[in-house]
């Protein structure tokens, strides 16, 4: 059908409204007067933007875009019909990519729920500019129906066609049309809406399919129920006029999706049966516009089995006893076809054996003798001759499991604990436990269980073998009180002057009832008489450094479940740590950290005690030669430190001084330093001494010399703390370790 929505001029009855089919479904519907025109510059409806929203359903509402499959641009007067889901029956107007709107929704679960729970419809027409082209309207813009056109060719908002700012400039899409297009248009195309009433429920509908109508079973036969229904909340059926079996409820969110309804019965009388199912098309029948439907009523004829058919009886007996368990019959067993009789399963019980005959009673019950050791079945064939059978099966009665419960005495709320029964065990030979139930709801052979609060509680566990017989046993357990196990851990080199880790991680607390590191308190104090003195500090994870000077600062560390310490004298230091978990419970601890004295490094130089001068004089070797003499430093730290500095100095003992004790004096004379220029520059007799290190930290050095005489070499030796062993803020240049030594 070729359809088309000028809107080149209004009509002033046009309206958005809802429109039925005869099968009551519903579409969106307006009529538009159309003005055809031969002029130059025209406009036509493309499509439609529709909102659907009922905020109790959702608070997001449905939008869609419903394009015309066709615009027809000659006049008259139209009704425009968009189906509001399928099935409709009417004529409709012409939808691109669909047969309703319901077909362009994305979420058409939200959009049916929407629909059916009634809602509001905003409804903005999509407008695009056409121009007259060898007598042909044709679209403005790159492709047909302005899909992808410029912006400034088509309208989806009465601003889109034109509107006036506060200074009274014209804005829009459209502002080169006449201001009755432009008022009609603006008033007749935008801003449409219409109530939505919610769907009525529908009248339900069913139809029983079976059992057949007027037809006739043996007695005995099931016979199947069957039906379906359509606007169904629920199907029940009825036989013989009574309610049978349970109401099945539509498994289908939506009662317009039919549903079958399906039971069984067997019909055990000689005589007429009949059959109906109902539906109802809400919850309960008080509940508003609920309806019953009724189906036919089907008849179903029971007549007796025909004679050439006899009985079995079925009798378990007590294998120690011989006394009756329990008996059964199957009637109306056809004549001449063998029919297998499989031993009926007894709770508690297992076969040993069986037997038939078909010359027994009811009433008799055949010695033991008779019976056939594990023969679990018999094939028995009636007839004529033998219009009956008994069988005999023989059961002796089955030893239960033993449950056994592992778990311990005591306890703390909070904290899982482990409870098996690993150790259950089967009394019957063949039988193997299958399940394994406790009173705490744990369904294996083992778990972890816990208890909140403290008291005395009972555990039970049931076990169950693979002949389904069970035994039970319990388990008292203590529960104690949750409270925490506080625990001091330091790690890192205790020693001066060298960041401690003090933490409280390794804290123990029941599982349900964490510490709460905010209330944890910490208190610091130096044991008098061990060297330890208040001169110490703290670090704490967010990098905060705290100088201890008095016990007013302790509060500091206070909610800190780690943090460092340092301490610049070695001795006791005295830690108290309390902790509180969410039960709440609390513990305190006192512990000690003994802090090492940071001893100095150790310098040991070693040289030739005696020297000659065997280098020739670079420039002259005719000339007073220069001798060359290695020194080794084997300095080391004695706690394991890294030696970090070695400022090396020498002095000549030019006038061969002595002092009171007889040894070389060299007081008076100057320090030599390391030679700082070019090393193979010529080493002169004016320079006198040349001392050589590669590096300030050099181990091996070498002393150039002239002069015959006693020289001196002293060492500084300087340890090295590394940033990541120190708290660099507490550290005073006396805080790093170092040894003066002379030597050779």
């Amino acid at each position: 059908m070729s359809i088309y929505i000028p809107v080149n001029a209004g009509f002033d009855e046009k309206k958005l409204r809802i429109d039925t089919d005869n099968a009551k479904h519903q579409a969106l519907s307006m009529t538009v007067d159309s003005i055809p025109s031969n002029s130059p510059l025209q406009a036509f409806c493309i499509g439609w933007n529709f909102t659907f929203s009922n905020e109790e359903v959702s608070s997001t509402p449905v939008s869609v875009y419903v394009p015309l499959s066709s615009v027809n641009t000659s006049g008259g007067t139209r009704t425009y019909t968009f189906p509001l889901t399928t099935g409709w029956t009417r004529e409709f107007t012409g939808i691109a990519g669909g047969k309703s709107i319901r077909d362009l929704v994305s979420n058409k679960r939200l959009y049916d729920k929407i629909i059916k729970a009634g809602c509001t419809v905003h409804a903005n027409a999509k407008i695009l500019k056409y121009k007259y082209i060898d007598g042909k309207p044709t679209p403005m813009g790159t492709y047909s129906n302005g899909i992808n056109s410029p912006p400034n060719v088509f309208a989806d908002c009465k601003d889109d066609i034109e509107y006036i700012d506060s200074k009274g400039i014209k804005h829009g899409n459209f502002t080169e049309f006449s201001e009755t297009f432009k008022e009609n248009t603006k008033s007749e195309y935008f801003d449409l809406s219409l109530t939505l009433a919610a769907e009525p429920l529908p009248p339900p509908d069913v139809v029983l399919n079976l059992p057949e109508d007027n037809s006739t079973v043996i007695q005995g036969t099931t016979v199947t129920i069957k039906g379906i229904g359509t606007g169904c909340h629920h199907i029940g059926a009825f036989v013989d006029g009574k309610f049978y079996g349970t109401e099945q409820k539509n498994p289908n969110e939506d009662i317009n999706i039919p549903m079958e309804f399906e039971t069984k019965i067997t019909l055990d009388q000689v005589k007429d049966y009949t059959f109906q199912i109902k539906g109802r098309n809400t919850e309960l029948a008080s509940d508003k516009d609920s309806v019953l439907a009724e189906s036919k009523i089907h008849t179903v004829h029971v007549i007796a089995p025909k004679p050439n058919s006899g009985n079995i009886y079925i009798k378990c007996i007590d294998y120690n006893t011989n006394s009756i368990l329990s008996s059964s019959t199957l009637p109306n067993i056809p004549y001449d076809m063998p029919k297998e009789i499989s031993s009926p399963a007894l709770n508690n019980y297992s076969i040993k054996g069986s037997y038939s005959t078909y010359t027994g009673s009811i009433q008799a019950i055949p010695s033991i003798a008779v019976m056939q050791s594990n023969v679990i079945s018999q094939i028995v064939t009636l007839s004529d001759s033998n219009p009956n059978a008994y069988v005999y099966f023989w059961y002796q009665e089955l030893k239960r499991p033993k449950a056994i419960i592992d778990a311990p005495e005591k306890v703390k709320a909070g904290n899982e604990f482990t409870v098996s029964g690993v150790r259950s065990y089967c009394r019957q030979a063949d039988a193997v436990i299958k399940s394994y139930s406790w009173s705490t709801g744990l369904d294996k052979v083992s778990g972890n269980i816990s208890f909140a609060n403290p008291g005395k509680y009972t555990i039970t566990l049931t076990v169950t073998d693979s002949n389904g017989l069970t035994d039970s046993t319990t388990h008292e357990i203590e529960v104690m009180p949750p409270t925490p196990v506080a625990n001091i851990n330091l790690s890192g080199k205790i020693k001066e002057n060298r960041k401690i880790t003090i933490s409280a991680r390794m804290s123990d607390t029941p599982d349900r009832y964490p510490i709460i590191w905010s209330k944890t308190k910490w208190y610091i104090e130096p044991v008098i008489g061990t060297g330890a003195t208040w001169d110490f500090g703290v670090k704490l994870r967010d990098g905060t450094v705290i100088k201890i000077s008095s016990n007013s600062d302790q509060a500091l560390l206070n909610g800190q479940d780690e943090f460092y310490f340092q301490a610049r004298n070695s001795g006791v230091y005295r830690v108290t740590l309390s902790i509180t978990n969410s039960y709440p419970a609390n513990d305190t601890i006192k512990g000690t950290i003994t802090v090492n004295k940071d001893e100095p490094p150790i310098v040991i130089l070693e040289a030739p005690k005696v020297n000659l001068r065997e280098y020739d004089n670079p420039i002259d070797s005719t000339k007073s030669k220069f001798g060359k003499i290695e020194i080794q430093d084997k300095s080391y730290s004695p706690d394991g430190d890294i030696i970090g500095k070695r400022y090396w100095y020498c002095r000549y003992n030019s006038d061969n001084n002595i002092d009171a004790k007889g040894n070389s004096d060299f007081s008076d004379e100057a320090d030599q330093h390391i030679f700082a220029d070019d090393i193979t520059s010529p080493f002169l007799p004016e320079e006198k001494i040349r001392l050589i290190v590669d590096n300030e930290n050099d181990t091996i050095i070498e002393l150039w010399w002239y002069d015959v005489g006693k020289y001196r070499i002293e060492l500084i030796a300087e340890e090295y703390i590394p940033e990541d062993e120190t708290i660099k803020e507490l550290l005073i240049p006396s805080d790093i370790r170092r040894t003066i030594a002379t030597g050779w």
